[in-house]
């Protein structure tokens, strides 16, 4: 079938957090967030892994969204990704195929998930 972009948005959110151990990166304690570091309005990069943090609905709302502090976090995000302004340029003319996204997406769920389950 071929996935809408509400259930690759969802399984998007589910990998960015299971590839941080279900813990904020940014540090602290609270309901979690994916945050997209280049808007998700970009659709090339709003699936890309390396465009995605896992931090606090609060880090997301009061840091990642506010206009004095999402330029300093937006470096910390690049730099936690380990990706340039320049490489999130370059792939964001990419073509998005849902089918593919969907398959990747669900295989990096389960590969995530397997790890925290050898771990626990």
């Amino acid at each position: 079938y071929l996935p809408t972009m509400k259930q690759l948005d969802s399984l998007w959110n589910k990998v960015v957090k299971l590839r941080a151990g279900l813990k904020s990166e940014y540090g602290g304690e609270g309901y979690l967030a994916a945050h997209h570091i280049t808007g998700k309005s970009t659709l090339a990069l709003r699936y890309a892994l390396e465009n995605g943090v896992c931090i606090t609905t609060g880090q997301h709302h009061y840091v990642a969204h506010n206009t004095g502090r999402s330029a300093k976090f937006r470096a910390w995000a690049l730099r936690q990704r380990g990706v340039t302004e320049e490489y999130l340029k370059m792939i964001k003319y990419n073509r998005v195929d849902k089918f593919a996204t969907r398959l990747y997406l669900e295989g990096k769920i389960k590969e995530y998930e397997a790890g925290r389950n050898a771990v626990l």
